[in-house]
C-alpha cells in the first residue's frame, strides 16, 4: 500500500499531555464552542468522539501560551476579531502579548497593533512556542521495548477491549483487516506505530481462539 496520506489524530488525552491543558478544559472549550476538534462525532459522549488534528494541537500550543497572559474571556473576543482575518485564527497570524492583551500584525496595515484595544504593544513573538512540538509528538507515540509484541488489556482504555500494549489500538481491528485480505504489511501501512511481531501476536491469538 502505497501513495497514502497519513492523517496524525489525537485524542483529548494526548492533546492534554502535548499542551499542558487539561481534559476537563479542552471538554469545557469544545462545550461552549470557543475551540471544536476538527474530527468529532454530533454526539460526544463516546470515549473517542473527540479526536483533534494536527493543525488543532498547533493551535491550542498557542492558546495555552497566550493564557499564561491572557485572561480566557479576552482570548474570546480575540477570537472573534481574528476571524475577520484569517480563517485559521491562533496560527494563520503571528502573534504578541502585551500585559492582558493580545496583538498581530495587520493583514492590510502590516503595522503591530492590539487584536482589541488597538494599542501599540511591546513585541512578543510567539513562534517559538511551537520549536518542540513535532518532538513531542515522536516522544508521545513511542513505545516502552517491553510492550512491542504483547497484547493488554486496561481498564477505561477501549472499554477494556484486547488492545497491542503501549497504544490504543484494539486487537480486533487488526483481525478485521487481516480477513478483509490486508497482509501483514499493509496492516502496517495502516497502523505505522506497531511492528510486525504486534501484527502477529494479535493474529495468532485470534487463529488460537
Amino acid at each position: 500500500m502505497t501513495g497514502k496520506k497519513v492523517v496524525m489524530a489525537f485524542t483529548d488525552e494526548q492533546v492534554a499531555k502535548l499542551t499542558g491543558i487539561s481534559v476537563r478544559q479542552l471538554r469545557y472549550w469544545d462545550e461552549t464552542e470557543f475551540f471544536r476538534p476538527e474530527f468529532a462525532w454530533e454526539e460526544r459522549k463516546d470515549v473517542l468522539s473527540r479526536i483533534y488534528s494536527y493543525l488543532d494541537l498547533v493551535s491550542l500550543k498557542v492558546i495555552a501560551r497566550l493564557r499564561k497572559k491572557v485572561p480566557l474571556q479576552r482570548l474570546r473576543v480575540v477570537k472573534e476579531r481574528l476571524a475577520e482575518f484569517s480563517p485559521e485564527l491562533w496560527r494563520g497570524l503571528t502573534l504578541w502579548v502585551d500585559g492582558g492583551d493580545v496583538a498581530f500584525f495587520h493583514p492590510k496595515s502590516g503595522e503591530p497593533e492590539q487584536v482589541v484595544s488597538g494599542q501599540k504593544i511591546m513585541k512578543l513573538p510567539l513562534a517559538n512556542t511551537l520549536d518542540d512540538l513535532d518532538t513531542n509528538v515522536q516522544l508521545l507515540f513511542m513505545r516502552d521495548v517491553q510492550s512491542v509484541g504483547r497484547i493488554a488489556q486496561r481498564r477505561r482504555v477501549l472499554h477494556n477491549r484486547p488492545a497491542i500494549a503501549g497504544t490504543r489500538i484494539p486487537v480486533s481491528a487488526i483481525r478485521a483487516f487481516h480477513k478483509a485480505g490486508y497482509s501483514v504489511e499493509d496492516i502496517l501501512a495502516e497502523y505505522p506505530s506497531l511492528t510486525a511481531k504486534d501484527i502477529r501476536v494479535a493474529l495468532a491469538d485470534d487463529e488460537a481462539a
